[in-house]
């Protein structure tokens, strides 16, 4: 399976990708694992990620552009320079659902956004 052929996709495993650079447009993925891909600089625009996991992923300066982020966990990854404010929050829910183990953070921006300890 190629990635970015769908508008929709559940339950799939992405592994080795490189989409460094890319544009994608209104694609769902929804209990999602990502594992060992290469995403930096990708943008992603009304996007939604459900549930997804990534694993030992490069998502450095990836733009989230009206992209809806829920319940994503990001474990070994390297995630540099990106606006998570950038992404579209629930006005009623605004903490982030996000969590982060053994990740490379640097120069991100969370501003506004509430994170869990």
């Amino acid at each position: 399976m190629n990635f970015g052929e769908q508008t929709q996709y559940y339950d799939d495993v992405f592994s080795d990708v490189d989409i460094s650079g890319m544009s994608f447009s209104d694609i769902e993925f929804e209990e999602c694992l990502f594992r060992h891909c290469q995403l930096s600089e990708a943008v992603f625009r009304n996007c939604k990620f459900l549930n997804c996991t990534f694993e030992q992923c490069n998502l450095s300066l990836v733009k989230w552009h009206y992209s809806r982020l829920s319940e994503l966990e990001f474990v070994d990854c390297k995630l540099v320079g990106s606006d998570w404010t950038q992404a579209d929050w629930p006005v009623y829910r605004r903490d982030a659902e996000l969590t982060f183990k053994r990740c490379i953070m640097n120069d991100n921006s969370f501003f506004g956004l509430t994170l869990h300890g």
